[in-house]
């Protein structure tokens, strides 16, 4: 039994460090460790991806683009409540630039480059429906507020509410920046 729980152990922090940066890593409770540890939010657009029924990712597969869409810079705050991350108007304006095709643009949400959700940018005039975690970008431009949603969950499936990850919460609060 000791011997299981050691290979499931190693397998599961051989995952968490596959997925992310080598300075930082995650500890089994999201908590922070590390002296390299940056301490930032950042979404990013994805570089690849898979996903499995509908526009759910799969976040295993997920690459993001060196550089993120909304610095942590460009985020005033975050409301726990709501899911709702302020933004600075360097943020609005790079919404502003952003292109969305039917069927969305994907995105991350990371704590120093390592993944802790997906999601899609989703106009509100779209006449489909997201099932995955989504936000609308037109909105955010114009309010200084993207709220990260939950999609219609379809044929059962349960989509996996990861928005208020304890090292998000703990980033913003250790910045000021957390609202309830």
């Amino acid at each position: 039994m000791k011997r299981l729980i050691t290979i499931a152990l190693f397998a599961f922090t051989a995952i968490i460090l596959a997925s992310c940066e080598k300075n930082p890593s995650m500890d089994v409770d999201g908590g922070l460790r590390g002296p390299k540890f940056n301490y930032v939010v950042e979404i990013y657009m994805l570089k690849s991806f898979t996903t499995n029924s509908g526009q759910q990712i799969i976040d295993s597969s997920v690459v993001l683009l060196p550089t993120p869409l909304i610095n942590y810079s460009d985020i005033t705050y975050y409301n726990k409540s709501t899911c709702t991350f302020g933004l600075t108007e360097e943020g609005k304006r790079k919404l502003s630039k952003l292109q969305v095709p039917v069927g969305g643009v994907p995105f991350g949400v990371a704590v120093d480059k390592c993944l802790i959700y997906t999601g899609y940018f989703w106009p509100a005039h779209f006449s489909s429906l997201c099932n995955w975690v989504y936000t609308d970008p037109i909105m955010g431009e114009y309010s200084g507020e993207l709220a990260i949603k939950l999609g219609t969950v379809t044929d059962n499936n349960v989509i996996p509410d990861k928005r208020n990850n304890e090292a998000i919460l703990y980033i913003m609060a250790k910045h000021n920046k957390l609202r309830e």
